[in-house]
């Protein structure tokens, strides 16, 4: 189940699994000038720094972008300088967000431009296609791949149309699809979906090159989209909101299958959404350094420029049991709560748990597979990479998005 509600000035939305909350998302209200991860800008290069191998462009509002040199080779140009092999100061260029401003950081740009939809991925200048890993059925893969074989290749020769043939050589005509997860359950429905992303992509060329320089080419608002389609078809079973206009946003969107499923909560006969589904207090709690254990122990997590600590502590936990055993219940209740905690919070990057120490060694390769077993039920990529000669658990989880502590800041 999905619920999304206004909290503060901002929508809030939470996927629900037997009842229990395990992913967050906040998104800002919506405005036209908000800058979202997937947004099309022509932007300008404002300096091109080759020791970082790395350029900056400024692409709206005077806002400011990272963009990595090795992405040059797929840059599209709508007014060029000079024929060099880098882009060099004074150079407008087709830019995509990539990454959100963090702290110090810059927005991160891309010059692969990628329409994502339910079912797929288009990105314009990489090769070839992919089949989610996810699909293990091996007669459903060998249809999805006859399906995405059709389409990838040339993009600038098959779909750009006759009265846009101006713009054929201005681009990579290399064209990437990547099946998602969820077109295992509709190949007809990827298949439509790949030729309307085809054609979004062909106007996005079009207006690139009559529109002005810091023009946004496409706004990428629909955050509820990108929150709903992380998840396979048959995990939802409901989406619920208390907002009318999410309600009327769901419906005009493409990109959900929505197969009945949005449902608008009605408050007189279910009672307040977020006094019923807790919402919020899930929210506060998912902020909170501090995380009780129902055997009384606790998890207390940081978070530092380079990684993310979890450290396991025994607290208010009295058991009679002994002193092992008492250890390994407690770990074992804080590597099931841990792995929640890292998908809820969003935490990427680097992770170091340090449970409370084990002296069988059974007892800690218990616990490793157990944390590879949680790992496996992430949407995200996440490893289980060692434990350290300190007894430290080492984790490493794919970024993407923001962590949820930011995201609320």
């Amino acid at each position: 189940m999905i619920a999304i509600e206004k909290y503060n000035d901002k929508y809030l939305c939470e996927y629900f699994e037997d009842g229990k909350v395990i992913d967050i998302h906040v998104e800002d209200i919506y405005s036209e000038d908000k800058i979202n991860i997937g947004d099309i800008y022509i932007g300008k290069v404002k300096n091109v720094l080759k020791n970082i191998n790395a350029a900056f462009v400024e692409f709206y509002n005077g806002e400011m972008g990272y963009l990595p040199l090795e992405e040059a080779a797929y840059l599209i140009y709508t007014q060029r300088k000079a024929e060099n092999r880098l882009p060099v100061q004074g150079d407008e260029i087709l830019v995509q967000v990539r990454k959100a401003a963090k702290k110090n950081k810059l927005v991160t740009l891309s010059a692969i431009i990628e329409i994502t939809g339910k079912f797929s991925v288009i990105r314009l200048g990489e090769k070839g296609y992919f089949v989610s890993s996810k699909i293990k059925d091996i007669a459903v893969r060998k249809e999805i791949e006859d399906v995405l074989e059709k389409y990838s290749g040339d993009f600038s020769g098959n779909y750009i149309s006759p009265f846009n043939e101006k713009y054929k050589n201005l681009l990579s005509p290399d064209l990437k699809i990547i099946a998602r997860t969820n077109s295992k359950y509709n190949i007809n429905g990827l298949e439509e979906e790949i030729n309307n992303s085809l054609k979004l992509m062909e106007n996005i060329i079009v207006r690139a090159f009559s529109l002005t320089v810091f023009s946004c080419i496409r706004k990428n608002n629909n955050c509820f989209s990108r929150f709903i389609n992380k998840y396979d078809e048959d995990k939802i079973e409901n989406i619920f909101t208390d907002c009318p206009e999410v309600i009327e946003f769901l419906n005009e969107s493409e990109g959900i299958n929505k197969n009945d499923k949005i449902e608008f909560w009605d408050e007189e006969k279910r009672g307040r959404m977020d006094t019923v589904l807790r919402m919020s207090h899930a929210l506060e709690e998912a902020l909170n350094k501090k995380v009780w254990l129902k055997s009384g122990g606790y998890l207390f997590i940081e978070h530092t420029e380079a990684l993310s600590t979890i450290d396991v502590n025994t607290g208010k936990n009295l058991s009679k049991v002994s002193k092992s055993g008492n250890i390994l219940k407690t770990n074992k209740e804080a590597a099931i709560e841990a792995m929640r905690q890292i998908r809820l919070r969003n935490i990427s990057g680097i992770i170091i748990i340090d449970f409370i120490d084990m002296a069988d060694k059974a007892d800690r390769d218990y616990i490793f597979d157990l944390l590879k077993q949680k790992a496996r039920e992430d949407i995200l990529q996440c490893e289980i990479v060692d434990i350290t000669a300190l007894g430290l658990f080492e984790v490493t989880r794919k970024r993407e998005g923001t962590m949820l502590l930011e995201s609320i800041g």
